[in-house]
């Protein structure tokens, strides 16, 4: 039995040690396996949908009339040029006060290096700053897609 728990402590250990990656933002669109990624981010952060929360508490206005305006704002702010239609994905992984630890994301167009470091430091430091309205008992979740357009001229 004990050589068992051992083994499961190990896989537990080893999963969050990932997931801790000293990486602020973690790209999964590069990955060969991204859905084990996400899985593993998973296991620490519960997914906001998951969880039972208040009546009085709405994923939605959380996300559409707080988050993702802002968001929107810091990232036209970052005045990062879209060559070509850019979709993306991201998941803010967040302590059970809000704050955004990590986050992760995929996106689709974005193959310039430089446009993705900027976009990632633009991210980060809005993230950083920014604490999601929503308060749990424990770390959570929550995803959404966004798409960036080129500037018409």
């Amino acid at each position: 039995m004990k050589p068992a728990l051992c083994v499961i402590l190990y896989i537990l250990s080893s999963i969050s040690v990932l997931a801790q990656d000293t990486t602020f933002c973690v790209s999964i669109h590069k990955d060969k396996q991204p859905e084990k990624l996400v899985a593993a981010y998973d296991s620490i952060y519960t997914p906001l949908g998951s969880i039972k929360l208040p009546d009085s508490v709405s994923i939605g206005t959380a996300w559409y009339q707080n988050f993702r305006p802002a968001f929107l704002e810091h990232v036209k702010n970052a005045n990062i040029e879209w060559d070509t239609t850019t979709s993306v994905w991201i998941d803010l992984c967040c302590s059970p006060s809000g704050k955004i630890e990590r986050v992760l994301y995929a996106a689709r167009n974005l193959t310039d290096p430089n446009r993705e470091l900027k976009f990632t430091k633009a991210i980060e430091l809005f993230a950083k700053a920014y604490t999601f309205p929503i308060s749990t008992q424990q770390r959570f979740s929550q995803c959404g897609s966004f798409k960036f357009m080129p500037e018409k001229k």
